[in-house]
């Protein structure tokens, strides 16, 4: 906080409108969705007015023709480039265009101009809690630690939902969820990540960024979910895999087929949906998605499949295993980053895939041993990856189900047994009693498991 003491005022929303420090004062504005868009910066009788457009637009407001602004280009999630220009040339010349180098953690480490022969304009370097521990050249963006942006007067950085302090290396406002209730440095909703910065990343405010990426399949063509659809039932596993109420139903209507900014924001953003209608090409958007849709510098990757989503989640790990092992060359790579997946109904159908048969000493997909290998691969490649296999057509002592059986082979769990009555009222019958029955089983079993 500079040193300083620090009088601040939030409004009815939570939003923090005034900062008073010393002899300066910033008042601030936010739009419909909760984000800063104007910022006022008082020190003696000189006001700085700057308008923000997400993190891609910066303007002071001097009512000139031609007023100061920074444009920033993204890639990945990531601010790469910038350009500067209508700033004064006095006593340095900050205008330009300049390359955005960053950390592991997507902090700015560095400006590069694009001379013929570059120049390193600006460095700056962090300590762990985002403290600035060096810097050099003259400043030319605030954006900094995690790329989020500092303001200078108050020595806080916004980080979208909260204000953030580096120096405290504290929120000066608490977390509105508890991201992890089992793990006590979550306890405290002030704290940065776990009290573990150099390992996790907070973008919006709302903690770690952990992503959850639901894989639906259906068959061709994909309908938009109603009552009695098969969707309505990995909906359902959705919202309360995440603690949501039964609005998330509504909420992933508006996120497909309507309104955006109808959704929580920290959902928005770390909830990424896919719909597959076979296991060979679901791979392949899964794998797109990963690469393209989740910034590198996120949290860990929680994989959550349904029918033909299983199968394409187990097929895009099968193939990282399969190019690890030299078994067969892919060209996939498994994140790092992925922790968990949890595979719910999958369809066994349409193996082998990609003219690739998996015949390996005689044992195909339909044998269980085969998915107890790749999870012990994978626990070799993450200490912490957890997986769970769920087959919720298994009636007791029936072995009908498509996984049937499956519980028997080596250490991979799984969920079966539910003890599901006869039903004649086909998928819609099914899906209301799994509802009722299976998910809450399974979630529990997820959340012991888990954490």
């Amino acid at each position: 906080m500079n040193g300083s003491s620090q009088t601040r005022i939030y409004d009815q929303e939570r939003h923090l409108v005034q900062i008073t420090s010393a002899s300066t004062t910033s008042t601030f504005i936010y739009d419909g969705n909760d984000q800063r868009i104007i910022q006022n910066v008082t020190t003696g009788a000189t006001t700085t007015h700057t308008l923000y457009i997400g993190n891609f637009y910066e303007e002071t407001l001097t009512g000139a023709s031609s007023p100061p602004y920074i444009v920033y280009y993204m890639f990945g999630g990531k601010t790469v480039g910038m350009r500067r220009a209508n700033y004064p040339v006095l006593p340095t010349n900050t205008n330009g265009q300049f390359r955005v180098v960053g950390d592991q953690l997507g902090s700015t480490t560095l400006l590069i101009d694009t001379a013929p022969v570059p120049n390193v304009t600006q460095r700056e370097y962090y300590k762990p809690f985002g403290e600035v521990a060096f810097t050099s050249g003259s400043s030319r963006t605030d954006k900094g630690f995690t790329g989020q942006r500092l303001d200078v007067s108050s020595g806080l950085m916004y980080y979208g939902a909260r204000y953030y302090d580096p120096a405290l290396s504290y929120f000066i406002s608490a977390d509105s969820t508890v991201p992890e209730p089992t793990l006590p440095q979550s306890l405290n909703r002030f704290s940065y990540v776990f009290n573990n910065p150099l390992r996790f990343v907070d973008e919006l405010g709302y903690g770690p960024n952990d992503y959850y990426v639901f894989v639906n399949g259906c068959a061709s063509p994909c309908t938009k979910p109603g009552e009695g659809d098969p969707l309505k039932y990995f909906i359902a596993m959705m919202g309360q895999w995440l603690g949501y109420t039964n609005q998330f139903h509504q909420q992933y209507l508006d996120e497909k087929w309507g309104d955006p900014n109808d959704w929580d924001k920290w959902a928005h953003e770390h909830i990424k949906f896919l719909t597959v209608t076979d296991a060979n090409s679901g791979a392949d958007q899964l794998a797109d998605l990963i690469k393209n849709d989740i910034p590198q510098n996120g949290g860990s990757i929680n994989l959550i499949g349904h029918s033909l989503g299983g199968s394409a989640i187990l097929e895009y790990l099968t193939r990282a295993y399969e190019t690890a092992s030299g078994k067969h060359n892919w060209g996939v790579t498994l994140d790092p980053r992925i922790k968990s997946a949890v595979i719910i109904d999958p369809s066994l159908a349409g193996w082998p895939v990609g003219g690739y048969a998996r015949t390996e000493n005689g044992i195909c997909w339909t044998d269980c041993n085969r998915l107890n290998g790749i999870y012990k691969w994978l626990q070799s490649e993450n200490k912490d990856f957890k997986a769970l296999v769920v087959d919720t057509f298994d009636a007791p002592g029936a072995g009908g189900g498509p996984m049937a059986g499956l519980g028997v082979y080596g250490d991979l769990p799984f969920l079966s047994d539910f003890g599901a009555p006869a039903l004649t009222g086909g998928w819609a019958e099914r899906h209301e009693w799994s509802m009722e029955n299976v998910i809450p089983s399974t979630v529990d079993t997820i959340r012991q498991y888990w954490r």
